[in-house]
């Protein structure tokens, strides 16, 4: 059975988050060359677009559980979250 890809959001040092697609968990020698650390899996990218753009210093995004779920009821954020993190 093939494992699913999920979701993730990476850290980098300058503080930028971005999203990407992993079948396996990200480990520190998998990915700590690029990313200073790593918050998923999310099983939505709604949900990794959502903790990317509005999740740093938000007591309201806290998990991923927040991160789904305000996709979930506040979709309008998606579109605008995306065009926060692909600046």
């Amino acid at each position: 059975m093939k494992s699913r890809m999920k979701w993730y959001v990476g850290a980098f040092q300058s503080g930028k988050r971005d999203i990407f697609q992993e079948r396996q968990t990200p480990t520190f020698s998998s990915h700590g060359s690029v990313f200073m650390y790593v918050i998923g899996p999310f099983s939505t990218k709604k949900g990794a677009v959502i903790m990317a753009a509005y999740g740093r210093n938000n007591p309201h995004l806290q998990t991923v559980y927040d991160a789904e779920e305000m996709a979930r009821r506040r979709p309008e954020m998606v579109e605008q979250g995306l065009r926060i993190i692909r600046r």
